[in-house]
């Protein structure tokens, strides 16, 4: 996970550099990119949370490995969220509003900051949804970063929990 969370901006950077960023490879990409990064992270959470319960794997869960995965998910679901809303945000679209008057389109660290405070449900307001696509698309990471946060209390605590018990057997 940490290997894609780290290369797929590499590799959109090279992408866009040799592509015009609105061009059909770079749409495709971003497509491609928001669906498996948003997928991995939901595939992660859904394994851990299975071991947290007692699924059919019982080992317990490392505390170390789960502040990685909670980390790691957190920084895929942020990226495959920025993809989408690079997706979303195309030429014509006006998708996307921004307070500064020099902005006029989401770039790859445009699209991640939205992501990463719409995620936190921060939203400072710079940067704000203006078509359905892109407010609905909003809405669902506003849902999954509260989620997200219940589901990451619950690893570590459990992870935790696991950890004092292993400690005095």
């Amino acid at each position: 996970m940490a290997i894609i969370a780290f290369a797929e901006p590499v590799t959109y950077e090279v992408l866009t550099a040799g592509n015009m960023p609105d061009g059909e490879i770079i749409q495709i990409y971003a497509g491609i990119s928001a669906a498996m990064l948003i997928s991995i992270a939901f595939g992660a959470l859904m394994v851990a949370t299975n071991r947290m319960l007692g699924g059919h794997d019982t080992r317990p869960i490392l505390f170390k490995r789960t502040i990685r995965l909670v980390v790691l998910a957190y920084v895929l679901f942020v990226e495959g969220f920025a993809y989408l809303y690079l997706l979303i945000d195309r030429p014509g679209a006006n998708a996307f509003a921004f307070a500064r008057s020099g902005e006029h389109r989401l770039d790859f660290g445009s699209a991640r900051y939205f992501s990463l405070t719409t995620l936190t449900t921060t939203g400072f307001g710079d940067i704000a949804p203006l078509s359905p696509t892109a407010r609905m698309a909003t809405i669902g990471e506003i849902m999954v970063g509260i989620v997200f946060t219940l589901f990451a209390f619950g690893l570590v605590i459990s992870a935790i929990v696991s950890l004092r018990v292993q400690s005095r057997v």
